[in-house]
């Protein structure tokens, strides 16, 4: 049997862009290579949610994330999530989380089955204002 991983994906911890502050104004990332030097037939997605408060090691330990990014024991000494909005959805633009202090990021590798072409990542920058 041959098995194909179609899509791969991966989560970060929550990253603190107001280092203390308030809410900030998201520009778009520089995501290298992009979408159109991807090979063909393949995707890279990236996703966004944002919160408002996040305590605890989550915020610098990934191991304190399950699979999809949620902590894996909420209200317990991994930490504490206050969502953007009470909103925990994912967003497919950067600029839809506007206004959170801590913002999440989810890659997905989508690989073309056909060709087993995968995409590929060197690169990924976030620009803001506060």
């Amino acid at each position: 049997m041959d098995l194909i991983v179609r899509v791969s994906r991966a989560r970060s911890i929550f990253f603190d862009a107001a280092n203390g502050g308030g809410g900030v104004t998201f520009a778009d990332p520089v995501v290298e290579p992009n979408a159109d030097q991807q090979p063909l037939g393949t995707q890279l997605l990236v996703a966004y949610r944002g919160a408002t408060d996040a305590t605890g090691i989550a915020i610098s330990d990934a191991s304190q994330l399950d699979a999809y990014g949620e902590l894996r024991a909420p209200g317990s000494t991994a930490g504490t999530v206050q969502w953007l909005n009470n909103d925990t959805t994912w967003k497919n633009s950067l600029s839809a989380i506007n206004g959170a202090r801590f913002f999440q990021v989810r890659l997905s590798f989508i690989s073309n089955a056909e060709t087993l072409l995968t995409p590929t990542l060197s690169a990924l920058g976030f620009a803001f204002t506060k």
